[in-house]
C-alpha cells in the first residue's frame, strides 16, 4: 500500500538520501519504506545509494503531442508511452504489497515531472493531500502531458 507520496527536486531529495544514510534509519518513519522514482535527464541521486526499490527513468520535460490531438505519433510520444507503462506498474507494485510505502518522487526541479507522478499517485491510490504523509510543495507544477499520459495509461497496453 502507498501512504505517502511526495515530489522533490534532484538536491532536496539527495539531501534526504544523505541525512538518512548517515543516520542509518528509514527515510520516512520507521512505519513506511520508502521506494523511489527518479526523473532524469540529470543523473539521478539515486545511483549513489541501495535502495530496496526504486527506477530511475529519462522523460525529458514533454510538452503537447505533435499531433496535437492527444493521441501522440512521434518518436517522443511512443518513448513516453513506454516509460509511462514502466511507472505505473512499478506504482502499482507498491500498491498491492502489505508494507506500507513512502513513494518519493525526484526530478531535476521537482516542478514538474515529478509533481505530475506524484499527483497522478495521489489520484490513482487515494494517496490525498490531506492525509498526514502526502504532500507537494506549492510551487508544484504537473506536467499536463505526462499526466494526461499516465491517466490514460491503460490504453498504452
Amino acid at each position: 500500500m502507498i501512504e505517502h507520496v511526495q515530489a522533490f527536486n534532484r538536491d532536496d531529495a539527495r539531501d534526504l538520501l544523505n541525512r538518512a544514510w548517515r543516520k542509518n534509519t528509514p527515510t520516512f518513519g520507521e512505519h513506511l519504506h520508502p521506494a523511489w522514482i527518479g526523473v532524469e535527464p540529470a543523473v539521478s541521486p539515486l545511483r549513489h545509494f541501495i535502495l530496496p526499490k526504486y527506477m530511475i527513468i529519462r522523460i525529458p520535460d514533454v510538452t503537447e503531442p505533435e499531433d496535437k490531438d492527444g493521441v501522440g505519433t512521434s518518436f517522443q510520444d511512443e518513448f513516453l508511452k513506454d516509460d509511462v507503462i514502466r511507472i505505473a506498474d512499478f506504482v502499482q507494485t507498491l500498491a498491492d504489497d502489505s508494507l506500507p510505502w513512502a513513494l518519493l518522487v525526484h526530478c531535476t526541479a521537482g516542478i514538474s515531472r515529478s509533481a505530475a507522478i506524484a499527483t497522478w499517485v495521489q489520484e490513482k491510490y487515494k494517496v490525498l493531500p490531506e492525509d498526514r504523509f502526502s504532500s507537494l510543495h506549492a510551487r508544484t507544477r504537473p506536467n499536463k502531458t505526462l499526466l494526461r499520459y499516465l491517466r490514460n495509461v491503460g490504453v498504452f497496453r
